[in-house]
């Protein structure tokens, strides 16, 4: 049995099972690049005098944990095996865990992001708040176990610290057969968005105000950082246009979005819209839509329209929920420089 064991979920600990030996490296890395870890993975096949065309199999931990680990973790799995026959095994993050508690009455919890943590319960894996899960071990009477980390997070002293062992989950799975298909995807367990941006929305206040002309820098760094499209000249001309009008969203007295809508009697176009990558998925965009929606019918606008590219996919579930529907499309509406093109979706709401 030669199997190599990427485990990025938490950190960087790789392994290899040669025979009956099993070998480790654990580099507790800031920086989770392939180049990396690749270099590492080399390292470790060289103790064993192998090249990766030896290997039986790739075991792979595919989460919950860093969004980033997991990514480069499966990247280079599938890469080692996509052209050889090269097996698959993958593995989830609670599945290396080892413990002896029992099971039904025993919580599993795993450092997740913000004030949100992994758990395993009763067989299940989620993702939520911490005063959540605090409550869920209080009313069920559950011992729990986790890090030290973890535990001051809980704000409990009594709990069983995890060891992690990648090597008896990997050689089950082997002797076994339960191998993977190599489309196999990150377990990206995670709170549901509502949930995430009611706790970020907790912490930044947004507030919708008309444009002026001492946002126009702003709008316009908005606007390439997510476009690229407009010229300084063209967004100032934009805003002297009679019709067009432009509202900007705040974070903390930072314009971090912005709307733009053109006014044509009892209907309006959405001309543009956009948010600022960092404060993305907290509502910024919702707000902006919501402020235009009573502003129009403050000037008894009775229909919006807007046009949206068939590949953006957030745009248009954001739409939908907004009650935008779909009314026509434009073939090769969208063209690049590359000479590709995309079709454009028109939609449409009634106020």
């Amino acid at each position: 049995m030669k199997v190599l064991i990427i485990d990025c979920a938490y950190g960087n600990h790789l392994g290899l099972i040669c025979g009956d030996e099993n070998f480790e490296i654990k580099a507790d890395l800031n920086e989770k690049t392939s180049d990396t870890i690749i270099l590492k993975i080399d390292e470790l096949l060289k103790k064993k005098k192998l090249a990766v065309d030896d290997l039986d199999a790739v075991s792979v931990c595919v989460g919950p944990g860093s969004f980033t680990g997991l990514r480069v973790g499966a990247t280079i799995c599938k890469g080692f095996c996509a052209l050889s026959k090269i097996k698959i095994i993958t593995f989830t993050s609670f599945e290396a865990l080892t413990y002896n508690e029992s099971k039904d009455k025993t919580i599993i919890c795993l450092q997740g992001f913000g004030n949100f943590l992994y758990a395993l319960y009763n067989g299940k894996m989620f993702c939520d708040e911490i005063p959540k899960i605090k409550a869920i071990i209080e009313e069920n009477n559950l011992s729990v176990c986790c890090s030290e980390s973890v535990a001051k997070s809980l704000e409990i002293k009594n709990y069983t610290n995890l060891q992690t062992d990648i090597f008896k989950i990997t050689k089950e799975k082997f002797n076994s057969g339960k191998f993977s298909d190599i489309n196999f995807e990150p377990l990206y367990l995670r709170a549901s968005q509502a949930e995430i941006e009611r706790e970020k929305g907790r912490k930044m206040k947004i507030k919708i105000r008309s444009a002026n002309d001492k946002d126009i820098e702003k709008v316009f760094k908005i606007e390439q950082e997510c476009f690229k499209k407009e010229t300084k000249q063209s967004l100032k001309h934009s805003f002297c246009v009679e019709s067009f009008k432009y509202f900007v969203a705040e974070v903390e007295n930072k314009v971090v979005g912005f709307i733009a809508i053109n006014l044509l009697c009892d209907e309006a176009e959405i001309l543009s819209v956009a948010v600022s990558l960092n404060f993305r998925k907290i509502g910024v965009a919702t707000e902006l839509f919501k402020f235009v929606f009573n502003f129009l019918l403050s000037r008894n606008v009775s229909k919006v329209f807007l046009e949206v590219s068939v590949k953006n996919e957030p745009a248009i579930k954001l739409y939908n929920f907004l009650g935008f529907e779909e009314i026509s499309r434009r073939k090769n509406y969208y063209r690049f420089s590359n000479g590709k093109s995309e079709d454009a979706i028109i939609m449409k709401k009634s106020l």
